[in-house]
This record gives structure tokens, C-alpha cells and sequence, in this order.
């Protein structure tokens, strides 16, 4: 069952109700008694298995292989295949 924060206007407690989804916005009434009271925006944390951060990206991209990243990643004289591809083709003009 969601639980929704409240926060009392005359004498600003805060405090927690669990309710159901269909009397999240019903009135609430603060545990001294007051009756204007007020609901909190709350914040969720969405993580993944026990916290762990999520996966950095791959890089991958450019179709099904990957080839856009392919050519742009550097070879092992540190050029890239898209450079030698620029060098040959401009040659052949």
C-alpha cells in the first residue's frame, strides 16, 4: 500500500499514512489532532539489484555491429578507420 507524506499548517509536523491509492487525496488529519494539513510531493529512489549503479553504455551504436563506433575507434597506430577511409578516398580523386 503507497504511503503518502503530510505536514500539518498549524503545527508543522510531518508524518507518514499508508493508504490506498484510490484516498491519496482524501483529508488527513495530523497526529495532534489538527485538521489542515497539507500533502508532501514525495521523491522515489529507483535503483537497480541491491543499489547497484546501472551499466555504463557500451558505445556501441550504428546498427545491429556496432560499425558507426567501429570506425570512429582507434586503431593501433591511433588513427581511426574513418580517418584512413578520408586519406584513401582522398587520394583516389
Amino acid at each position: 500500500m503507497p504511503r503518502y507524506d503530510f505536514r500539518c499548517r498549524s503545527c508543522g509536523a510531518t508524518f507518514e499514512l499508508s493508504r490506498p491509492m484510490a484516498r491519496a487525496n482524501d483529508p488527513a488529519v495530523c497526529p495532534q489532532g489538527h485538521p489542515d494539513t497539507v500533502k508532501l510531493l514525495s521523491t522515489v529512489a529507483v535503483t537497480g539489484a541491491a543499489g547497484a549503479a546501472a551499466p555504463a553504455p557500451s558505445g556501441g551504436g550504428g546498427g545491429c555491429c556496432g560499425a558507426a563506433a567501429a570506425a570512429d575507434r582507434p586503431r593501433g597506430d591511433g588513427t581511426s578507420e574513418a580517418t584512413v577511409h578520408r586519406k584513401v578516398t582522398a587520394r583516389r580523386k
